[in-house]
């Protein structure tokens, strides 16, 4: 039996912001991991280091970190999947719960049971919580190609004073170097190094890696080894706002090294930013529209850090894995640089947009944007569209750098009514309806206040649900189809997780094995069971010591 499972394809947003698919994660787990229960029909392993991920305490509807205390591999068969109206999609198996919007509460029904215009409970916002140091992070991605950096004085002395003391022979061998022994000896009087050297010299003598990355005057890309050419060089970027918005600038109308200028306002922005990091750009202007070039060495920088594609770019740019784990107040200046280029602000879907011809970028930008607020639509074309509350906290956490662009947004933020996909709260009483759709830059809370005081319905109650951090969004087409193998994760206290912008129930240990041993029906798995003798006990799942059950 193949208990509650989603597809391997099914990407969490995890809380330091990368965003890893269900097999991505059940593999990272097993590598590092133990086994905690091997058997024909599954596999389960706990993760030896914390993994954490968003999930909801259903008591309070606050959104919660959680850790990922069991990664499962089972066998697949028939699954679900399941399409919300604003293009989000995920399968999981029959039995999988999602945690619905039912009246004022929120509870689990299983993926077979749920019907189309069903209420899903989705995150609006997820606060992820970036934990990398971004020299060093951008130090050690770059050392992967052959990039050369030069030292400023002061520490290429120190350095040089160092290595020398320590037998310039020895080090070499020591930082196992694919420099022949006289190139490097001739860098080190010269204060250049390959990267991949100076990081691990860094480690070798306990340098702390910001000072290196302060120290270093300039890096050059050289292809090819000894005898290949270098490209021009490049400053390390010490202001990172700026460099997210230029490489969000080139993702959006770059092509290679050269920046395409759709609009001369952009063109200068960008022509300083290529200054701040020094480079010195050059412009042609044939018969089109104008292009400024940058450098070779830039270009091989951006795809190490973002995954700029060095060709076919419209169909291959994505949102890097160092995107998605860098700080908020710098991922937000590249998506900024990017609607700047290619995002538009839309009249008639009374949206901001954007496109792509990279089914990976609308794929990216889906999960990305829940960090500041945002539900985008999925639109059929691979647009992107954000309206309603999504459009306000696009101004408010995101925003235009182009002025009319920022212009056009605000006006439009000033008559929002709320997005009739994600903005609504239902509230059903008798079947009446109450909808927040108009004037609700406050959210219309008055209006149900109102409405709850009449209808003698406490606001306690609709508290948990007035959560600007939480969706209903609704289900808008149901298909079966098969999977090999499926997934699940077990999340400590609340049981559940966000897959594809949604949350959803995962397996409690106990249950599967009951289920497994044909001990619990089916209908009573994950809710209280055999053994729930205690309160606590149903609120965490199911314990198997206190019941007396024998599984022999």
């Amino acid at each position: 039996h193949h208990g509650k499972c989603v597809a391997g394809d099914s990407r969490l947003i995890l809380a330091d912001g990368s965003i890893k698919t269900a097999k991505e994660i059940f593999e990272r787990v097993a590598k590092e991991g133990k086994v905690y229960e091997e058997k024909e029909e599954h596999t389960i392993f706990t993760p030896n280091k914390n993994i954490e991920v968003f999930s909801l305490n259903k008591q309070t509807g606050k959104i919660e970190t959680k850790q990922l205390e069991l990664a499962w591999k089972l066998k697949g068969g028939k699954l679900i999947k399941i399409k919300l109206r604003n293009n989000f999609e995920i399968a999981t198996t029959p039995e999988h719960k999602y945690v619905v919007l039912d009246g004022l509460n929120f509870t689990k029904k299983e993926a077979k049971d749920i019907i189309l215009g069903e209420r899903i409970v989705s995150p609006r916002k997820v606060d992820i919580q970036s934990n990398i140091e971004i020299k060093k992070e951008i130090l050690l991605k770059l050392k992967e190609k052959r990039f050369y950096a030069t030292l400023k004085e002061e520490l290429g002395k120190k350095l040089k004073k160092i290595i020398l003391i320590n037998n310039i022979k020895e080090v070499t061998k020591q930082i196992n170097s694919e420099l022949k022994y006289k190139s490097f000896y001739h860098g080190v009087w010269q204060n250049r190094y390959l990267l991949k050297d100076l990081v691990n010299l860094a480690i070798l003598f306990e340098i702390n890696f910001e000072d290196i990355y302060n120290n270093i005057g300039s890096v050059v890309f050289r292809n090819g080894a000894q005898k290949g050419k270098n490209s021009l060089p490049i400053k390390l970027p010490q202001n990172f706002e700026n460099f997210y918005y230029l490489a969000g600038l080139l993702i959006g109308d770059g092509h290679h090294k050269k920046f395409i200028v759709g609009k001369p306002k952009l063109g200068e922005k960008f022509t300083a930013l290529c200054k701040e990091i020094g480079i010195k750009v050059t412009f042609r202007n044939y018969d089109r529209t104008p292009e400024i070039v940058s450098n070779q060495t830039l270009v091989e920088a951006l795809n190490s850090l973002f995954d700029y594609p060095k060709k076919h770019k419209s169909h291959n740019v994505k949102i890097s894995n160092f995107v998605f784990r860098s700080p908020k107040e710098y991922s937000s200046k590249l998506l900024r640089g990017y609607f700047d280029t290619d995002g538009s602000v839309e009249k008639s879907r009374r949206a901001i947009t954007i496109s792509s011809a990279s089914n990976q970028m609308i794929k990216d930008l889906s999960l990305f944007l829940l960090r500041f607020g945002c539900i985008p639509i999925i639109e059929i074309d691979n647009t992107i569209s954000l309206s309603g509350n999504s459009l306000i906290n696009f101004r408010k956490e995101i925003g235009f750098g182009l002025e009319e662009k920022a212009y056009k947004a605000q006006i439009m933020s000033q008559t929002i009514i709320g997005s009739a996909v994600s903005d609504i709260i239902p509230i059903t009483l008798n079947n009446g309806m109450i909808s927040l759709q108009e004037n609700f830059r406050n959210i219309n809370t008055e209006k149900i206040i109102n409405f709850c005081n009449k209808n003698d319905i406490s606001l306690e109650k609709i508290n948990k649900i007035m959560n600007e951090d939480l969706a209903f969004i609704e289900v808008k087409s149901l298909e079966v189809i098969e999977e090999e193998f499926v997934y699940d994760f077990t999340v400590k206290d609340n049981h559940n997780f966000v897959a594809e912008g949604m949350f959803i129930s995962n397996t409690t240990f106990s249950d599967n094995l009951l289920l497994g041993a044909g001990m619990i029906s089916d209908e009573l798995t994950g809710k209280a069971c055999v053994m729930d003798f205690h309160e606590d006990e149903k609120e965490r799942g199911i314990t198997i010591d206190a019941a007396n059950v024998s599984m022999i």
